[in-house]
């Protein structure tokens, strides 16, 4: 009986160790376990790789994931608090962040060089000044000679400090016979270099050109890749074999380094230095704000963030905002927005007794040199006048007017108007507008080049969208066998064989392919193919005299109409109309913490993208909301607790907070977990409850950190492109579900939820976690029977 009882007791502390790892493997962080931070989502590899490099410049080791999107992680942290400590960071350096709960072993370990990263101040994120220009697509040549252009742009506050070149990666069709092919690159159309194609090796090649900044100039440059290729020793075979080909691949980039010129006192250098445009990551300064806040001061905030979108409509922006007296203001420019009584102390000397009564009226817009650190700056727009503050800001948001400001100080006063020069219609859009020059091919006989242009997100684009091309060529060319062709994103849009009659003054106009006319954006490829007269295919030659012009004047017409049914698809309208902010309101807490301003400030500037002139932003605090504002478009922000105005609507959401606020109800097409729908941020657009002719977008969650996972989807254009429908529910580590709600069937095309992105935020089991699991259950298993059948027999002797 003791042998019985000792062999039991082994058995049991034994199943006992063995349960004990259940809690670890399917609920907590096991030491195979750590907390990532997930700072970016991206379709496009080539943007993954920028942001890598921003977060390595900031002094970061990140690591990539693809699993249909690239995934860009930080990390592992051993704790949730360490992994929160770097969200903050990132959030402090205009960087997102969500924290995951993945295994250690979910990257390769070469990849990780550190399992901490180094928190980091603003100042280590804005010290690398360099930017890279990516082809962004392959572009094969085929025959003997080909060319492509690539535009790179210098910004008139660079000055260029070396160490430029020319990553150039590129394949070729293989042969091991013929060694006479070769790759030049231009510079505006100066040669760079020459080198020898290695036609030997399997895959891509690599090659990097030092460039001579003196070649450079500022504004748009060409970069011109021309190649002479050859697989054997007949010309004309090998410039018809479609076997004969170089790959340029879109992973080449032209980089440069630079120094910003200082800018001066004077107010019309704005919005340089504090909004630097020609940067992936153009915001350069904090928004401060005093403690107490009136409305007026939050919509000179939000007018600003809108404007930072307008100035930088192709890139997420992100305006951080703070309390003036929380932030550390030696390495950093500073926006701050107050009345007299809030002017900082260290600012005060810049005014006097008399200002301080003026601005009782006026408002005063003042550039002064930062007295924390001599080479940043602050802008301080300052009155008790609430009409006046809006006016100054009004002012800041207008080049023409900004153009005038010859000083470091402006007064401006409530009753001054401004008279908006007249443009014509934004449906017909040049290529000059855009920044580009006339494009010019020389020699080659096939030569391209690709231009890009954004639609906007509120635009249905109609079947009669066309782009009418202004060119000219060479009287040498061939004109039966002389052409221009056109693709737009990738889809043949028309071709125009060359004519002599007009070869000083030729025009096509091509439709918009029906296939690309719902795209957001269009990547418009010229191909020109010029061939001399009394060609000779046995002496080919770049021939400077051959030459193709495509002129700056080229215009794209995007005749447009708002859609019926709005949707995230056409979002921001119908808030955005006509590129100006349409009987839109903004309803926001009373009690204004400064994550509430920072979220208004988020969601507007992504809303700035689409505005041509920013004007007055009506915010309205939810207590003041009456029916004034009954007939206008409304955006509602907060959480049921801050904003009175959540609880109000609630019956006429999609889908609406249970009875207790703390989560919201099941919908019939979807069951909503418990854990996930009290832990997630809701994002609909739904029929204003006071208009039916207008719209109200719902930003609400049960706590303020959903409402900010919320508004993360509508201020980044990664994460904005995951919303379909009406209707979104967001959870705080980023997961998101989306779909139409309450719409008729036949009224869309698709009316369920998407849950293609959709995870289940109570438990992230990774691979290895399962087979662990299956593991330790089956040895627990056997164990269990091989001491069931132990003790029977120690029960039998």
């Amino acid at each position: 009986m003791k042998i019985h009882m000792k062999h039991i007791t082994t058995g049991v502390l034994v199943l006992l160790f063995v349960l004990n790892l259940f809690p670890q493997t399917l609920y907590g962080a096991s030491e195979q376990n750590g907390y990532w931070v997930q700072t970016g989502v991206f379709r496009n590899q080539v943007n993954a790789e920028k942001h890598i490099e921003r977060l390595k410049s900031a002094g970061f080791s990140p690591v990539q994931e693809k699993i249909g999107f690239f995934t860009i992680f930080i990390g592992p942290y051993s704790t949730r608090q360490e992994a929160q400590a770097n969200v903050n960071k990132l959030k402090s350096l205009n960087f997102d962040g969500f924290i995951k709960n993945k295994s250690v072993s979910a990257y390769k370990e070469e990849y990780v060089s550190s399992h901490h990263s180094p928190l980091t101040t603003q100042s280590n994120l804005l010290a690398g000044n360099s930017q890279n220009y990516f082809l962004g697509t392959d572009i094969k040549l085929v025959g003997v000679i080909g060319s492509h252009t690539l535009f790179v742009q210098v910004d008139d506050h660079w000055k260029l400090k070396g160490n430029a070149y020319i990553d150039l990666t590129y394949k070729t069709t293989v042969i091991s016979e013929y060694k006479h092919s070769t790759i030049t690159v231009y510079v505006n159309d100066n040669p760079v270099k020459s080198f020898w194609i290695d036609d030997e090796e399997i895959g891509s090649k690599s090659v990097r050109i030092p460039l001579d900044e003196d070649m450079l100039k500022n504004g748009y440059n060409e970069v011109k890749f021309l190649t002479y290729h050859r697989l054997t020793d007949d010309l004309c075979e090998d410039d018809v074999n479609q076997a004969n080909w170089v790959l340029l691949e879109k992973e080449t980039y032209v980089h440069l380094e630079y120094e910003e010129i200082s800018d001066s006192l004077k107010l019309n250098d704005f919005p340089y230095p504090f909004i630097k445009e020609s940067r992936d990551f153009p915001v350069d300064f904090i928004l401060t704000l005093p403690d107490e806040l009136t409305e007026m001061e939050v919509s000179s905030a939000m007018m600003l963030a809108a404007y930072t979108g307008k100035v930088n409509r192709y890139k997420d922006v992100k305006v951080l905002v703070k309390k003036y007296k929380e932030i550390d203001k030696k390495d950093v420019n500073l926006i701050h927005i107050c009345d007299v009584e809030n002017i900082p102390e260290e600012l005060e000397k810049f005014f006097t007794e008399q200002d301080k009564e003026r601005l009782k009226y006026d408002a005063v817009i003042k550039k002064v040199i930062s007295p924390f650190n001599s080479e940043k700056k602050i802008l301080i727009i300052v009155s008790d006048n609430g009409k006046s503050l809006l006016k100054a800001t009004e002012a800041l948001t207008m080049s023409e007017i900004v153009g005038q400001m010859e000083n470091d100080t402006e007064w401006i006063n409530e009753v001054k108007e401004f008279v908006e020069i007249e443009k014509k219609s934004n449906e017909y859009i040049e290529l000059n507008e855009l920044g580009y020059a006339d494009i010019l091919f020389q020699g080659a006989k096939r030569g391209s080049a690709i231009v890009s242009v954004k639609v906007p997100q509120t635009w249905k684009l109609k079947e009669d969208a066309r782009i009418l091309i202004k060119f000219r060529y060479s009287e040498i060319v061939d004109y039966n066998k002389s052409s221009l062709s056109v693709f737009i994103n990738n889809v043949p849009a028309g071709s125009k064989q060359f004519d002599e009659a007009y070869s000083q003054d030729d025009v096509v106009v091509l439709a918009i392919p029906k296939e690309v006319i719902n795209d957001k954006n269009l990547a418009i490829r010229f191909e020109m193919s010029l061939i001399p007269q009394e060609y000779n295919c046995k002496a080919a030659s770049y021939d400077k005299n051959l030459w193709g012009f495509i002129s700056s004047d080229t215009v794209v017409y995007l005749p447009h109409e708002d859609k019926e049914k709005y949707s995230f698809d056409e979002y921001p309208a119908p808030f955005v109309d006509s590129g100006s902010l349409k009987d839109l309101f903004f309803i926001l807490p009373d009690k204004m913490e400064i994550s509430d301003i920072q979220n208004a400030c988020n969601l507007v500037s992504f809303m700035g993208h689409e505005l041509d002139r920013v004007q007055e932003i009506r915010v309205v605090y939810a207590s003041k909301f009456s029916e004034a504002v009954h007939d206008g478009n409304l955006v509602v922000i907060g959480t049921p607790e801050s904003n009175s105005m959540i609880k109000e609507s609630n019956d006429k959401y999609n889908i609406s907070y249970e009875e207790d606020w703390l989560g919201f109800e099941d919908f019939k097409e979807i069951k909503l977990l418990d854990f996930f729908k009290k832990n997630v941020g809701t994002i609909q657009l739904i029929e204003s409850p006071y208009s039916v002719d207008k719209r109200a977008l719902i930003v609400t969650g049960p706590n303020e950190k959903t409402v900010e996972s919320a508004i993360y989807y509508l201020s980044d254009f990664e994460l904005f492109n995951k919303l379909k429908g009406n209707t979104a529910f967001v959870s705080e580590e980023g997961a998101v579900r989306t779909g139409y709600v309450g719409i008729e069937e036949e009224d869309v095309t698709e009316d369920e939820f998407d849950d293609a992105v959709a995870v289940d935020v109570t438990q992230n089991i990774s691979s290895d976690e399962i087979k662990r699991f299956v593991a330790i259950v089956g040895s627990t298993f056997i164990l269990m029977m091989v001491f069931l059948i132990f003790a029977a027999r120690s029960k039998k002797k």
